[in-house]
């Protein structure tokens, strides 16, 4: 039988085959799903037999004819021929847990930590029993329902954060021999296109601003209006920050570590000159805020809920509600396109 022959057989027939890519000492797998739609994967082996059980076993599960417990089995059997070792086993939250903890050994900083900890337990609240159940028994829809539920009280931007996160557990989890294919990586992340519109403030919403809140926060959005730095970093600065001798502000970003050098002249150095002075360099120059940052490990929801609080007190966002208006999840998110993030799109006027 010719090439072109094979190829017609096995189209007919929808039967997975094997097959090798130039340059590449795996052989990889070509097979049907559900639909009709034939897709390539590496079998992740050298051994030609066993890449056409993965192939085989590959098609049966993306034809849906293997149930979740019989898929978690072939995995294992599938493993244990390639790497000669019995196949790991753990349920979704063990599996999470442990990426956890792993996370806490790295050099991140205490809001990624937090981040993480909270996509996982809005995970593992969305799946409900499935949780205690085998990881490799995962499948595209409970990734689906996951999203979905999320974007029906969340913003896209956040819905995606959660997942993009999840993916990462979920990848360390292929990657580890717990999964025979990541369910998340088809799923795709909500359009984020016109979902929120960040502008800059303009002088009269800024005095509009400033009439309202209380001399910290004053500081707060002159510094960021100054500096344009994120409210976290902003609330996290102390006096040995603070070279006003060298003139320059020094400090690593939380959200990726960045040292960032801002040189303190005009408004920036008259405002800071005005504040308060320290005996103490680690005394914090907002302390309300930065004792809100520290009681909240690093987030700044609690800060970002009083700058729209301030927001709806100057007649520019509405006051939050527990009720719904009736209006649909659209209609809420917009007016909440000015932010302390805007701060940094605008002018200083002082």
């Amino acid at each position: 039988m010719d090439d072109n022959g094979f190829l017609h057989y096995v189209l007919h027939k929808r039967m997975a085959s094997v097959f090798k890519k130039p340059n590449s000492r795996f052989w990889f797998a070509s097979f049907k799903d559900e639909h009709g739609r034939w897709h390539c994967k590496s079998t992740q082996t050298e051994n030609k037999t066993v890449a056409r059980k993965v192939a085989e076993t590959f098609q049966r599960v993306a034809q849906r004819k293997l149930s979740a417990a019989r898929v978690a089995e072939a995995i294992r059997d599938l493993y244990a021929e390639i790497t000669g070792k019995e196949a790991p086993r753990a349920s979704v939250r063990d599996f999470c847990q442990n990426w956890l903890k792993h996370k806490e050994k790295e050099r991140l900083s205490v809001a990624s930590l937090v981040a993480y900890g909270d996509s996982v337990s809005q995970f593992l609240n969305s799946l409900g029993r499935k949780g205690d159940g085998d990881i490799s028994t995962l499948i595209k829809s409970d990734l689906v329902s996951f999203r979905d539920a999320l974007s029906d009280r969340l913003s896209p931007e956040t819905t995606n954060k959660h997942l993009k996160i999840v993916k990462m557990v979920l990848r360390a989890a292929k990657q580890d021999g717990f999964l025979l294919e990541n369910p998340a990586e088809s799923v795709k992340a909500l359009d984020t296109d016109g979902a929120r519109l960040r502008r800059a403030f303009s002088l009269d919403e800024l005095r509009a601003i400033l009439r309202v809140c209380n001399t910290e926060w004053s500081s707060l959005i002159k510094l960021g209006l100054y500096t344009g730095q994120r409210l976290g970093d902003l609330a996290s600065l102390t006096w040995a920050n603070i070279r006003l001798d060298e003139g320059r502000i020094r400090f690593r970003t939380r959200k990726t570590g960045k040292k960032i050098d801002v040189p303190i002249t005009g408004a920036l150095q008259e405002h800071l000159l005005s504040l308060p002075s320290a005996d103490q360099l680690d005394l914090p120059l907002h302390p309300e805020a930065f004792a809100t940052m520290r009681e909240q490990r690093g987030r700044t929801n609690t800060l970002s809920n009083q700058f729209a609080e301030i927001l709806a007190a100057a007649g520019l966002r509405e006051k939050k509600s527990h009720q719904s208006a009736g209006k649909g999840r659209s209609a809420s998110r917009e007016n909440n396109a000015l932010s302390f993030h805007c701060l940094r799109h605008s002018r200083s006027a002082f």
